[in-house]
């Protein structure tokens, strides 16, 4: 069975944290701008979540107002007479 990861034989040192090779300092600036990538990531994320809240308030607050509507209509055409009803 093929390892999951492949080790790089050229690095001598391990991390003893994760046992994984210790890669030199010439990484961190690809490590800074992956940990800015996910920061901008999870701020897309956070908007996305915030304006689909936004739009399911507003088509609660639509559809409560459509039903309000439709009860109002109901009570009048109650109150009216059978012949001078109004079909929707």
């Amino acid at each position: 069975m093929p390892a999951k990861y492949i080790i790089d034989a050229s690095h001598k040192q391990f991390d003893e944290a994760t046992g994984l090779p210790a890669y030199p300092r010439s990484t961190s600036g690809t490590e800074v701008k992956l940990r800015r990538v996910q920061k901008s990531l999870q701020t897309t994320i956070a908007r996305t979540e915030a304006a689909i809240d936004r739009a399911l308030s507003e088509f609660a607050d639509a559809l409560d107002a459509e039903d309000r509507k439709e009860a109002a209509q109901a009570r009048i055409d109650n109150l009216t007479n059978k012949r001078n009803q109004r079909r929707i």
